[in-house]
C-alpha cells in the first residue's frame, strides 16, 4: 500500500478512535451529570414537599389526607410522589388509588428510605418493579410529622434523560462528522504533500537502479526538513553510484580486455565451485559455446580429475597442479594451476589457469631428437674418418692401393660431413628469423633452369629424363637464390630416389585453393610458422604452384606428414647410402615459409611423389 493512502488511514482511524472514546465518555458523563442533575432538581422538590406538609397537616394526618397531599404533587410536579411512615408503610402515592395502598409491600427496605432515616437525603437510581422502568427516587424525613419518621419520596423516570441524551448525541454527531470530514481532508491534503516528494524520491531510486543517472530529486520549498535532507542525500547517492559505476566498468573493460588477450584459459569460480568467467582462451582451448556462469567446471573441462582439484583448493585454501591431456589429432597437454581466492583467510573463489604445454613438450622432444640426430649423424662420418686414419697409422701407408682406398673413404666421409654442417649451418640461420630476403622479381624459367642445371649430370648417369612445364612469361616475387636452393633440393631428392631410366618432371601453373586439399595431399605449416596468408578464396593474391613430380619408390600414407622434420629419413639405411643428411626438407620448408608461402606433399608408394610450394605472381 502507497504511504499516501496509509497516512490517510492512519489518520482516519485515529480520529475514529478519538471521535468513538469522545463518545463513550461523553454518554457516561453526560448520563450522570443529567441524572446528577435530576437528582438536584428532585431534592429541591421533595425539600419543598416537606416544608409544606409541616405547614399545613397536623401532626398525625390521616391516610387519605397524604394520598391527597401525594396525588397533587405528584399532579403539579410531573413526578410520583410517595409517603410513608416510620415502619416504611405506604401511606400515600400519587400511582395507586387509596383502597390499593394496603395491598403495596413495605418500603422499609429500599436504599432511599433508609438512607433518610439516617438523617440524610436519601437518593437511589434503580428499576421499578410497580412502574416497570427505571425510576430515580430521592427520599427525605418530614420532621414534625407524626412520629418524626415520615419520609417524603418523589421519583421520576429516567427516560427523560435518554431523549435528552439522544438531542445532544444528535449534534455531538454532527459535529463529530464534520470534524471528521474536515480531519480527512486536511489529511488527504498533508499526506499528498508528504508523499510527492517520497514518490519522487522513489522514481528517482528506480531510475537510478534501472542504469539513468540524469534525474534529480525535487522537493517542494515548503517541505519538512527531514524531507528535503533524504533528497540532497539521495542526490548525493547518485552521483556518487554514477561515479563509483563509472569506475567498475572501465575496471571491468580493463580486466576483461586483460583477460582476452591473455593467451592461457582462465576459469573463475566462486565459493560453491560454480563458475563465474572464463577468458576466450579457455573457450577456444575446450571449444565451449553459450554461458558458462552457474555450470561445474566438470561440464567445461570434461575431466574428473579438475574437478577434484578445485575442490580440494576451495576446501583448504592452498594450491593446486593438476596436468591433463586433450584428446584429439594432435593430443594436448595442459598444466593446470588452481589458485584459491581468499578474504580474510576464508576461501571465496578459485583461480584455475590452464598452461598449454604441447608446443614445449613438443621442442623438448624435437630438441632430444635433434641432439641424439645430430650425435648419429656426426659419429658415422667420424667413426669412418677415424678408423680409416688409425689404419693407415698402423700398416696401410706401404700400400698404395689400401693407402689410396682409404684415403678416398676419408675424403669421402670428409664430404659428408661438410654437406652436414653446411646443411645445419643454413636451417639454424632459416630458423633464426634473421633471414633478410632479397626479395625481387624474376622469370620463374630461368630459375627453375638455373636448379635442373645442378642436378642434370647426376640425372643423365641414372638415365631419368627431366621434363620441363615452365611458362616463359611468368614472373614471380622472391628471393631467387633460396627459391633455386629450395629447387635444387627437391630435384636432388627426385633423382636420388627415382630408379634408373625414370623420369621427372616440373611443373609451373596457376594455383587453385584444392592443389594441397586433395587425397593423399599433405599441406605442412610448421607450428612456430604462425598464421599465413590466406591462399586461396576472394580476394586472395594470384599465385602459381611450382611442383617436382618424380616415378620413384613413393612414400607411405604413415609417414608423409613428417617428411618436413629434421633428420627424418623414410628409409634411414638407404638415405646415409645416397648421401643424404635429412635435412634438405626441413630447408625447404623453412625457406618457402620464409616467404609467406605454403609447402605440401602428395605421394602414393611405389608410383611416386609430388613435392611443390606457391609462389606469388607479378600481374
Amino acid at each position: 500500500m502507497r504511504l499516501h493512502w496509509k497516512l490517510i488511514l492512519t489518520y482516519t482511524f485515529v480520529v475514529v478512535l478519538v471521535v468513538a472514546s469522545v463518545h463513550l465518555y461523553l454518554d457516561r458523563a453526560m448520563r450522570a451529570f443529567l441524572v446528577g442533575q435530576l437528582g438536584d432538581t428532585l431534592t429541591r422538590e421533595v425539600r419543598l414537599a416537606g416544608a409544606y406538609l409541616r405547614r399545613d397537616l397536623s401532626d398525625r394526618p390521616p391516610p387519605e389526607t397524604l394520598d391527597g397531599l401525594a396525588d397533587l404533587l405528584g399532579q403539579r410536579l410531573g413526578v410520583r410522589a410517595t409517603v410513608t411512615d416510620g415502619t416504611g408503610r405506604v401511606l400515600g402515592d400519587s400511582e395507586v388509588r387509596l383502597e390499593d395502598l394496603a395491598g403495596l409491600e413495605s418500603h422499609a427496605d429500599r436504599p432511599e428510605i433508609r438512607e433518610a432515616w439516617s438523617g440524610r437525603m436519601g437518593r437511589s437510581l434503580r428499576y421499578s418493579a410497580t412502574l416497570k422502568q427505571e425510576m430515580l427516587y430521592v427520599a427525605e424525613v418530614v420532621p414534625g410529622v407524626g412520629d418524626g419518621r415520615v419520609v417524603m419520596r418523589l421519583a421520576m423516570p429516567v427516560r427523560d434523560v435518554g431523549q435528552i441524551q439522544k438531542r445532544i448525541y444528535g449534534a455531538v454527531w454532527v459535529v463529530s462528522a464534520l470534524v471528521l470530514a474536515l480531519v480527512l481532508a486536511l489529511a488527504y491534503g498533508g499526506s499528498r504533500f508528504v508523499s510527492r516528494p517520497i514518490v519522487g524520491m522513489t522514481q528517482m531510486a528506480r531510475a537510478v537502479a534501472s542504469g539513468d543517472f540524469t534525474g534529480q530529486t525535487r522537493v517542494p520549498g515548503g517541505s519538512v526538513r527531514e524531507l528535503r535532507d533524504l533528497a540532497g542525500a539521495l542526490d548525493g547517492m547518485r552521483r556518487q553510484i554514477q561515479e563509483r559505476i563509472g569506475q567498475i566498468t572501465v575496471e571491468k573493460s580493463r580486466l576483461e580486455v586483460v583477460l582476452d588477450s591473455i593467451t592461457e584459459g582462465m576459469l573463475v569460480t566462486d565459493r560453491d565451485g560454480h563458475v563465474q568467467m572464463t577468458n576466450r582462451a579457455f573457450e577456444r582451448l575446450f571449444g565451449t559455446t553459450g554461458c558458462a556462469e552457474g555450470r561445474l567446471p566438470v561440464e567445461l573441462v570434461r575431466s574428473g580429475e579438475v574437478q577434484e582439484a578445485i575442490e580440494r583448493t576451495l576446501a583448504t585454501g592452498k594450491e593446486t597442479t593438476q596436468g591433463m591431456t586433450l584428446p584429439g589429432v594432435p593430443e594436448r597437454h595442459l598444466d593446470v594451476h588452481i589458485a584459491p581466492i581468499l578474504r580474510e583467510d576464508a576461501c571465496i573463489g578459485s583461480v584455475t589457469v590452464f598452461y598449454d604445454i604441447t608446443e614445449l613438450l613438443r621442442l623438448e622432444r624435437v630438441r632430444k631428437d635433434f641432439v641424439a640426430n645430430v650425435s648419429h649423424e656426426l659419429r658415422t662420418p667420424l667413426t669412418a674418418i677415424k678408423g680409416c686414419a688409425e689404419t693407415l697409422v698402423e700398416r696401410a701407408l706401404a700400400d698404395r692401393e689400401v693407402a689410396e682406398r682409404f684415403v678416398q673413404t676419408i675424403l669421402s666421409q670428409s664430404d659428408r660431413l661438410q654437406h652436414l654442417l653446411d646443411d645445419l649451418l643454413d636451417l639454424s640461420r632459416l630458423e633464426s628469423g634473421k633471414l633478410e630476403l632479397a626479395s625481387e622479381v624474376c622469370p620463374i624459367r630461368r630459375v627453375v633452369e638455373t636448379g635442373v642445371g645442378s642436378v642434370v649430370q647426376r640425372a643423365e648417369e641414372k638415365e631419368i629424363a627431366i621434363h620441363l612445364d615452365v611458362p616463359e612469361e611468368v614472373e614471380v616475387r622472391c628471393d631467387p637464390k633460396l627459391i633455386e636452393q629450395t629447387l635444387i633440393n627437391l630435384l636432388d631428392n627426385a633423382v636420388k630416389y627415382t630408379p634408373n631410366g625414370g623420369s621427372v618432371r616440373v611443373v609451373v601453373r596457376p594455383f587453385a585453393g584444392t592443389d594441397s586439399g586433395s587425397e593423399r595431399s599433405i599441406p605442412y605449416t610448421s607450428p612456430e610458422a604462425g598464421e599465413r596468408p590466406v591462399l586461396d578464396g576472394e580476394g586472395a593474391e594470384a599465385r602459381i604452384v611450382l611442383e617436382v613430380t618424380d616415378t620413384g619408390i613413393g612414400i607411405s600414407s604413415d609417414a608423409l606428414p613428417r617428411v618436413f622434420e629434421r633428420f627424418y629419413r623414410v628409409d634411414k639405411g638407404r638415405s646415409r647410402a645416397m648421401g643424404g643428411t635429412g635435412l634438405g626438407l626441413s630447408i625447404v620448408r623453412h625457406i618457402v615459409e620464409a616467404h609467406g608461402e605454403r609447402v605440401y606433399a602428395r605421394s602414393e608408394l611405389g608410383k611416386g611423389s609430388t613435392f611443390g610450394f606457391t609462389l606469388p605472381v607479378v600481374v
